[in-house]
């Protein structure tokens, strides 16, 4: 009977007998020798012009990819307007413009070596491009909340630049395994993990501090998804006739994950915006949203999940540092640059409610079926230990 219960057991555990899913073969170094990356940075020039931003870019990103990686640089060289945020770019006075010759554009583009660079001064529906989508088209207008059309039409300027990586891969005969959007004014403080080494089941996003947590200025899609993504967002606005939901991501991924069944999950990446500090716009002094990786609204933060930890501080030797006080030390120890300090506002995940009495309770954040991952509220712990009994 033993022998009959051993023999049983290694049966179990043949893994020739266990039924992998699709896109699970193993990953062999061989096959790397064939895989290509793209990165398309696509936006305004923004803080590109900083050295401290385009080094970490080369270093921590297209360096970083284990495969070749091809930069498709799209850029705006028009003044950086955002209402919510003025100074965010190195353009200079109000309406001024980066030159095409711009010595500091020049040195970027020595550094990067794009394969393919696109330089154009008006990104909105002045521009003959964007003027053929249905956005400029129908007139949609803004949401009343804020924001306005560039915050729209930027995704479709990220899937212009896609394209044009698809196109390369016909031109070339080629084929990319994954297809990575970042934005220029985007800093790296460590190695971005190589989308190559993941499952090619889903998109990966970068998360941010806000609930909900979409970012959409750092994310990497497979190969095998991409057309998904492209046309999963040419539909949405045609979803949205009468006024465009601001902001634009906190609706196109819920829709992307709904009605386009479209996959992602998130990863630390050790990224930050960077902005030109306010008043050293002549010096070229930038400074770093660090604090966005630090937990601020969402109740679940993969930066700070459970002790999530960047590493140890002093080479390895040190104290244990967050990823927000790694991304800090970065750019504290590359001169010229600050850390912005953390936007006032009410601690989160939980806020003090009032209540019919005198007496402050904590009421449990809420997760909506439209943006919670699993279309559906957390386990409480009851629904936990109730599981643990069952099993």
């Amino acid at each position: 009977n033993g022998a009959a219960l051993d023999a049983c057991a290694l049966r179990r555990h043949d893994a020739s007998d266990v039924k992998w899913p699709a896109m699970t073969d193993p990953l062999r170094l061989s096959d790397l020798s064939r895989q290509r990356v793209a990165v398309c940075m696509v936006g305004a020039v923004r803080t590109l012009l900083s050295p401290l931003v385009y080094k970490s870019v080369k270093r921590h990103l297209l360096d970083a990819q284990l495969v070749p990686a091809d930069l498709f640089l799209h850029l705006h060289l028009g003044w950086d307007h955002t209402a919510f945020a003025p100074g965010m770019g190195m353009h200079g006075a109000k309406g001024d413009t980066v030159k095409r010759d711009d010595p500091r554009l020049q040195i970027v583009l020595r550094y990067l070596k794009p394969v393919q660079t696109d330089l154009t001064e008006t990104s909105d529906c002045a521009s003959e491009e964007m003027g053929r989508t249905k956005v400029c088209q129908m007139n949609m207008k803004k949401s009343n909340r804020g924001g306005g059309l560039a915050g729209y039409l930027q995704y479709m300027w990220i899937n212009r630049c896609f394209n044009t990586a698809v196109q390369h891969e016909r031109t070339s005969n080629l084929t990319y395994s994954w297809v990575i959007r970042t934005r220029p004014d985007v800093a790296f403080f460590d190695r971005v993990p190589s989308p190559v080494t993941m499952t090619p089941r889903r998109m990966v996003m970068m998360m941010k501090e806000s609930n909900p947590a979409y970012f959409d200025g750092f994310f990497m899609v497979p190969r095998g998804l991409l057309d998904d993504f492209i046309q999963g967002s040419d539909a949405f606005w045609t979803t949205h006739a009468h006024g465009l939901p601001w902001p634009p991501e906190w609706h196109l991924f819920p829709y992307l994950r709904s009605a386009r069944k479209l996959p992602w999950g998130y990863a630390l990446v050790p990224a930050a915006l960077v902005r030109n500090a306010p008043g050293y716009i002549k010096k070229n002094r930038v400074e770093a949203d660090c604090f966005r990786l630090s937990l601020k609204e969402s109740p679940q933060f993969v930066y700070e999940a459970q002790g999530t930890s960047w590493g140890r501080a002093d080479g390895g030797k040190g104290a244990l540092l967050s990823f927000r006080q790694a991304c800090e030390a970065f750019f504290q120890q590359n001169g010229n640059t600050a850390t912005a300090p953390a936007p006032a506002l009410p601690s989160a995940p939980y806020r003090r409610q009032p209540t019919h009495s005198a007496v402050t309770t904590m009421r449990r954040p809420v997760y909506s079926a439209e943006h919670h991952p699993l279309g559906r509220s957390p386990p409480t712990f009851e629904d936990r230990l109730r599981a643990m009994r069952v099993g």
